[in-house]
């Protein structure tokens, strides 16, 4: 019966703990729900006040280790890397589970807040632009369904001794030094 409080107890954490970046539960998990075992060591799951103080402090901690909003904006809506010392949010964000459904929602809003502001105009109408917008968010789960699929992240980061998608590296260089 104990190891069974154990189980529930453990998966009650482990659930709570989702809040927190997945590179930090990679390094942190295990220490943190052992210590709630011993904070708390008859419950069967994580008690209503440390599970809400579990959410602030993971939201917390994945607001500071995401990137400036102008940074974010340029790499969701550009497709632009951010540098070097945000490699463990891009990582994270790169491999999470909806990255390429966030990265079609970002196209699709521009493109709609474009259609919205031609049809504010009046240079369309609002029936276009309701059907444009069906077609475009389809497109997209298409589009993003297949990357999916195929597991083709084209803003991930190369790993070290990665050939990559295009193949390897052909010299283009004549082997005889550059005589003709």
């Amino acid at each position: 019966m104990a190891r069974a409080v154990e189980d529930a107890f453990e998966r009650s954490a482990r659930r709570w703990l989702r809040a927190y970046p997945p590179r930090w539960r990679r390094e942190r998990a295990d220490e943190a729900v052992a210590l709630l075992a011993d904070l708390a060591p008859d419950a069967r799951r994580v008690d209503v006040r440390t599970a809400l103080g579990l959410v602030r402090s993971g939201w917390s901690t994945r607001r500071r280790t995401r990137p400036p909003l102008r940074t974010f904006l340029a790499f969701r809506f550009r497709g632009r890397l951010p540098g070097p010392e945000h490699a463990a949010w891009l990582e994270d964000d790169v491999t999470g589970r909806w990255f390429h459904a966030r990265a079609a929602l970002a196209q699709v809003l521009v493109v709609g807040l474009v259609a919205w502001g031609v049809a504010a105009v009046g240079w369309l109408s609002w029936e276009a632009v309701l059907f444009g917008s069906v077609v475009m968010v389809l497109s997209e789960a298409v589009r993003a369904t297949r990357r999916m699929l195929r597991h083709e992240d084209p803003r991930r980061p190369a790993v070290a001794g990665d050939v990559g998608r295009f193949g390897p590296y052909v010299r283009l260089d004549p082997p005889d030094g550059g005589a003709r």
